[in-house]
């Protein structure tokens, strides 16, 4: 959450000049790490227009950040590091909407996105069973359900509450599960593991 982009270019600046990390040439968005991890710094907030940032740099410099505001302002946790400070942490169903975006926009060249979010819902009623049993107990009912696919149902309830009063970002969000499940068997976040029985 930016609110300039004088604020922006003094954390890039901390980074580079504190912690030791490179630029990338392919994506103005992106500092390397001293052993070749590539972290993405995407500003959002203030410095947003019509949904995008576009900053100086070489490679890419112009970037969609639906939902980030959103998944800042209700998809995330408190964790404390071993320092002592405590660090807000998207939860699982904020990287879930972030990367359904993220794969939306390039599907092209966010094959990864896709095979994430598989994983998730494989993973999610495992990594979520309390709140599962504790707030979605209605979809064990008459109706016989698997657990992923009621994990499934759970994570698009927990995301559309994090989507809140935005429109505009639940209808996309819609269009983009309406499309997957459509196109199941052709889909990469579908076929997860070589899986199609979704």
């Amino acid at each position: 959450m930016i609110g300039s982009h004088g604020e922006y270019r003094e954390v890039k600046n901390y980074l580079i000049e504190k912690e030791g990390l490179t630029e990338s040439k392919e994506n103005a968005f992106v500092l390397i790490t001293a052993d070749g991890v590539q972290v993405d710094i995407l500003p959002f907030g203030d410095i947003e227009s019509d949904g995008s940032v576009s900053v100086a740099g070489t490679g890419m410099t112009s970037i969609r950040v639906d939902g980030m505001k959103e998944v800042f302002q209700s998809g995330t946790e408190l964790v404390d590091l071993e320092e002592g400070k405590p660090f807000k942490v998207a939860t699982m169903t904020g990287i879930a909407l972030l990367k359904f975006i993220a794969y939306d926009d390039r599907p092209e060249r966010r094959q990864k996105d896709a095979r994430d979010i598989g994983n998730i819902l494989i993973h999610f009623f495992t990594l979520h069973e309390d709140l599962i049993y504790d707030f979605h107990n209605d979809l064990f009912g008459e109706q016989e359900r698997q657990l992923e696919n009621i994990a499934a149902i759970v994570l698009g309830r927990e995301m559309r509450k994090i989507i809140g009063e935005n429109i505009g970002l639940l209808a996309r969000l819609e269009k983009i599960l309406s499309s997957n499940i459509g196109n199941a068997a052709g889909s990469p976040v579908c076929t997860v593991d070589n899986r199609r029985d979704w």
